[in-house]
């Protein structure tokens, strides 16, 4: 297994093995929203080879945490924040302990390079992904609603943190 950190220059050449991912565990059966933000707003995307082939993957960005109206954090996250924007793996390689490594390798990257937290969303509807990332060590704190999102209405989607230092 390889663990990789490319630029946004990069992204086109790895996109087809991202989309299939995405496909593969894709709203509604499990609760992963497909959202092409994760290229757009895009810092860094974290991929994880088996045998040369991408079987997942991790995109990061640097965006200002926000709530919109009607929402309930209970943490207050300041400073010098990433987002995982979309975090997947191929189903054939889930529950073996890459989802893990790869979270681990977000952290190292997060302290090297001087982050206070690591926050991600969850779709309320994505069980197992939350399961994951408290395995992990994030924290649930807060819910973000929404009346309409991505053509969904009366949204809802956990908001989960990491302290870093």
């Amino acid at each position: 297994m390889k663990i990789e950190v490319i630029d946004k220059k990069d992204f086109i050449k790895y996109k087809d093995f991202i989309d299939e991912i995405h496909l593969e565990n894709a709203y509604p059966s499990n609760g992963y929203l497909i959202d092409d933000d994760y290229l757009t707003k895009a810092l860094k995307v974290i991929l994880v080879f088996i045998d040369d082939r991408v079987v997942g993957y991790a995109s990061i960005s640097k965006e200002k945490i926000h709530s919109d109206p009607g929402s309930d954090f209970n943490i207050t996250v300041s400073g010098n924040n990433i987002k995982i924007s979309q975090v997947a793996l191929k189903k054939k390689f889930q529950d073996k302990g890459i989802g893990t490594i790869l979270f681990d390798y977000i952290k190292k990257y997060a302290k090297d390079n001087n982050i206070d937290y690591i926050y991600l969303y969850s779709m309320s509807t994505n069980k197992r992904g939350q399961k994951f990332y408290l395995k992990n060590g994030f924290v649930f704190s807060g819910v973000w609603y929404g009346d309409l999102y991505k053509g969904i209405k009366n949204f809802k989607s956990y908001f989960y943190s990491y302290r870093v230092k």
